[in-house]
């Protein structure tokens, strides 16, 4: 159905109007000046637009294009205060000088004042004018046309006026219509002096149409603009009832000059025209309202089915769920909410949160803990109030107590509620049961604390066992030591002061008994670094790696003096770590590289690093002995060797240094390798 489309933005229509209505009245005054009729009077012989109603339409559109430039005619802001106080004002004096015009001519006009002069501004007009007919006069009709709209003018900010705005407007273009039906029908006007110019009765009607949409917020406007069924059934019926009466009486008008038909058939065939338009546009507009009542039951059927599925959710949901109104009432509750308190939606329903304990004291329903149950309740109001005010979202934690003495903790969330204009129109909230998470807090927290306490105990227990540990260690050390060096120095002194005399066996069993009690000795110095690297403390600090590996070679030049060693070092960047423990680290694996390439004639190995993204990796790489993979898991035990002492010596404590210095800086070590094939051990920082 296609329907008149109304404009969004009626101050813009306005405004074109008042542009419209000065352009047209200053092109009327020029044509009085120049002496052009046509401009004046548009048909000879016809009334012409006299001086004074140009310039009173100039303070029309004046005004007109003013307020709507002021007043908030915009129907989607119609709250908004004026755009421009300058342009109000403007306005507003322009409407008064045209009521004040209006008023000032119908006087003249009942007084008898018929002499013209005013009229024409007390200006003289040219001769083709006052020859062509009668003098130019501002009719009774327009000065009371203009009286109306300059008071609608003056008033249209004033909300409480607006009915008798829309008179004064309605009654402006009333006489409008009555001017235009005597260009469309002809004869005399229904009072002498009445009939207006045809351009200033078709200016009258569009001031008329502006006027009414400096106020769309209301009346008739307000019912063109909506989106409602009532506007868009206005949109369509309007257009028809305005010109189908006037087409069907200027038709019926001229069939009768024609000849067509006599005066009798002429008024039956114009009353026929009337019943078949109007009862045709009755039954359209009960086409639409058909239509439209369908379209509405469709919708509050889709609606009801929403809301069932909505309250059946919010019904079923293991949740509490509440809505308040802007004072705080509740306005809804589901069943779990209820069931907190063991009450029903009658105790709450229309209340405030105090309100309705007084509701439940009143039909004596129990409470454990009374006054717990006022507090929440005044909270409760207090929540709203900073809500409402702030507009902010409150999380909080409740303790409560059902009906059948269970003690619950709620977790709550309340929210504002937001109108279709973005006011804050009430609050609204959840009650979710988190008893079971909370009571698994308070087991985890009673585990914590036993656990620490257990930690606390076994760290001590520890600290003990360590401490006779340590004392052990030196005790032994000590006592072993002793019988060590005697064993090897008798056996050194047997050898130099007896040995000529000893068979070959003797002096080689004396030997082995030397070289047991050094390794002996080794050994229970390794086991004694060993331990010390437990308690020794990490001292942090930046170091260079290139630097330290060169010094640890220094150290160890010994091992690769008479040998044919090819040494690659690479560029190894800085690092942070303790130094004492870092050279060991680097002793260890050097020394290893030497000692498992004796038989690789030459002998390489290589100092490097690389980076894989997460740390940077530093490696030893050797082409020595090797050893199998399987084994690997072996490699940093104490104690455990993949070779045998008589190839290669050592305690097998070395790797298992290394491994305990890299963990304690927080990184980890590994090793690749293959039996002949030699091996590389990697290791990596914690930073």
């Amino acid at each position: 159905m296609i329907s008149l489309v109304y404009p969004k933005r009626p101050d813009r229509v306005a405004k074109a109007i008042g542009l419209l209505i000065v352009s047209l009245a200053v092109i009327v005054l020029a044509g009085a000046a120049l002496g052009n009729e046509t401009l004046v009077r548009v048909v000879p012989h016809w009334p012409g637009m006299a001086r004074l109603t140009a310039l009173t339409l100039i303070l029309s559109g004046v005004s007109l294009w003013c307020l709507a430039h002021a007043l908030p005619t915009h129907t989607t802001d119609s709250n908004r205060s004026g755009k421009s106080s300058r342009a109000l004002i403007v306005g507003r004096i322009a409407a008064a000088l045209v009521a004040v015009i209006g008023f000032s001519r119908n006087c003249l006009w009942i007084g008898g004042a018929t002499d013209g002069s005013l009229d024409a501004l007390w200006l003289p007009l040219p001769e083709s004018i006052v020859a062509s007919g009668s003098l130019p006069r501002m009719a009774l009709a327009t000065s009371i046309s203009f009286w109306c709209l300059g008071c609608a003018m003056l008033i249209a900010s004033r909300r409480r006026f607006s009915g008798i705005f829309q008179l004064f407007v309605m009654m402006a273009g009333g006489i409008g219509l009555l001017s235009l039906s005597r260009y469309l029908y002809g004869g005399a006007p229904l009072i002498p002096n009445a009939q207006m110019a045809i351009h200033t009765t078709l200016a009258l009607l569009f001031v008329c149409a502006g006027t009414m949409c400096l106020r769309p917020d209301g009346g008739m406007m307000a019912l063109l603009l909506s989106d409602t069924e009532g506007g868009k059934m206005a949109r369509w019926l309007l257009p028809p009832a305005l010109v189908g009466p006037l087409l069907v009486g200027w038709l019926r008008l001229w069939g009768q000059r024609a000849g067509w038909y006599e005066t009798e058939a002429g008024l039956s065939l114009f009353a026929i025209s009337n019943v078949v338009f109007f009862c045709t546009l009755i039954l359209m507009t009960g086409v639409l309202l058909h239509r439209g009542d369908l379209e509405r039951r469709k919708v509050e059927e889709t609606l009801r089915e929403s809301q069932a599925l909505y309250h059946s959710l919010v019904e079923q949901m293991p949740v509490g769920v509440f809505r308040k109104d802007e004072q705080g009432r509740f306005v809804f509750v589901n069943s779990w909410f209820c069931n907190l308190s063991g009450s029903k939606p009658k105790h709450f329903l229309g209340l405030t949160s105090v309100e309705s304990l007084r509701a439940l004291k009143a039909d004596s329903i129990a409470m454990l803990d009374l006054e717990k149950t006022e507090s929440l309740a005044a909270s409760g109001i207090e929540h709203h109030d900073q809500i409402m005010r702030t507009g902010q979202r409150i999380e909080l934690d409740e303790e409560r107590f059902l009906a059948d003495g269970r003690r619950r903790y709620l977790h709550v969330v309340k929210s504002p509620i937001y109108d279709a204009e973005g006011r804050i129109a009430g609050s609204q909230g959840t009650l979710i049961d988190v008893t079971e998470r909370k009571l698994a807090e308070e087991e985890v927290r009673h585990l914590n604390a036993d656990l620490e306490q257990r930690v606390a105990k076994r760290t001590a227990e520890l600290e003990a066992v360590n401490k006779e540990l340590e004392a052990f260690s030196y005790s032994v050390s000590h006592d072993l030591r002793a019988p060590l060096r005697a064993v090897n120095g008798f056996a050194i002194m047997a050898l130099e002061d007896f040995g000529d005399g000893l068979p070959p066996e003797g002096r080689r069993q004396l030997k082995k008994i030397c070289d047991g009690s050094e390794r002996m000795g080794q050994l229970i110095d390794d086991l004694l670094t060993f331990a010390r690297l437990s308690r020794q403390p990490v001292n942090q600090q930046d170091m260079n790696t290139g630097r330290l590996v060169q010094d640890v070679l220094t150290e160890l030049q010994s091992q690769q003096e008479g040998r044919s060693i090819d040494l690659h070092i690479g560029d190894l960047p800085a690092c942070r770590g303790d130094i004492a423990l870092l050279k060991q680290v680097w002793i260890n694996l050097l020394s290893n590289a030497f000692k498992y390439t004796r038989g690789k004639d030459p002998a390489v190995v290589e100092v490097g690093y690389a980076h894989d993204g997460n740390a940077d990796i530093y490696f030893v790489r050797d082409n020595g002995a090797g050893f199998d993979m399987q084994y690997a898991n072996k490699l940093f035990g104490v104690f455990q060797r993949l070779h045998r002492a008589e190839e290669f010596e050592g305690t097998g404590v070395g790797l298992a240094i290394v491994q305990r210095v890299i963990h304690r800086h927080g990184g980890r070590v590994w090793a690749t390798a293959a039996p002949g094939k030699g091996a590389t051990f990697y290791f990596t920082l914690g930073n």
